[in-house]
């Protein structure tokens, strides 16, 4: 029965929980909502899940656990490396900027 009363729930208090996780970071980080969106719904496939007993939701689609080596503060202060063709040889190399979120497999500035 794909559409007991139960599952519906069950997804509805899943949605709730990424809501609040975004509200969190659109409030105090001062991101934007569909930066808090992405950044929540790509952390949330990273953890653990009741749901799955206890396996991280990548883990169960892909069969291999993800990488988490890779996860930094939201809205930490990040320095972005400009190519070698947009500078001159007394040019300054990188870009200060405000770390967002995370992309398949690159970070947002």
């Amino acid at each position: 029965m794909p559409y007991t009363l139960q599952l519906n729930g069950t997804t509805k208090r899943f949605d709730q929980t990424l809501v609040e996780m975004a509200l969190c970071m659109l409030h105090n980080k001062g991101l934007t909502m569909g930066e808090s969106q992405a950044t929540t719904t790509y952390l949330k496939n990273r953890s653990p899940n009741n749901f799955l007993e206890g396996v991280i939701p990548l883990e169960a689609s892909n069969g291999e656990k993800p990488n988490v080596g890779h996860l930094k503060k939201i809205s930490s202060m990040a320095f972005v490396h400009k190519p070698k063709e947009l500078i001159s040889k007394l040019d300054i190399k990188t870009t200060q900027g405000l770390f967002v979120g995370y992309k398949r497999k690159s970070y947002r500035v």
